[in-house]
């Protein structure tokens, strides 16, 4: 099935992608820098997510993040979108607003038995 809802099947599975690389791969890269596997995985997995974010335009945090990086000039872009992102998520998050998109996330970053009903406990935040 092409749509699920009003989302796109192929853009979840982009972003589900995209997470799961940077989620595995970014701590390797950041703790050697010469790893170049390390370093090739997080720079595919965030050109995906660049393409997930198009096919769905959810540019919400990265608008803002400009924004506030302007404003702050000291403000590293991803420390920026850490901020908004934390806050975005604990919005939807409180909310129960879209519960399994949280857990399909929690899963590919390595919480092979997330479910509804535990990941949203404040251990994981």
């Amino acid at each position: 099935m092409l749509f699920e809802g009003c989302r796109i099947t192929i853009s979840t599975e982009i972003a589900l992608s995209a997470i799961e690389s940077i989620a595995k791969y970014l701590p390797r890269a950041v703790k050697d820098g010469n790893d170049l596997e390390a370093r090739e995985q997080v720079a595919y997995g965030s050109t995906i997510a660049g393409i997930a974010m198009q096919l769905t335009n959810t540019t919400a945090q990265p608008s803002m993040e400009h924004a506030m990086s302007a404003y702050h000039h000291n403000l590293p872009h991803g420390a920026g979108l850490i901020m908004i992102s934390k806050a975005f998520a604990e919005f939807f998050i409180e909310r129960h607003a879209c519960d399994e998109q949280f857990v399909k996330m929690a899963r590919v970053m390595g919480i092979p038995d997330a479910d509804c009903a535990g990941i949203f406990d404040k251990s994981y935040r």
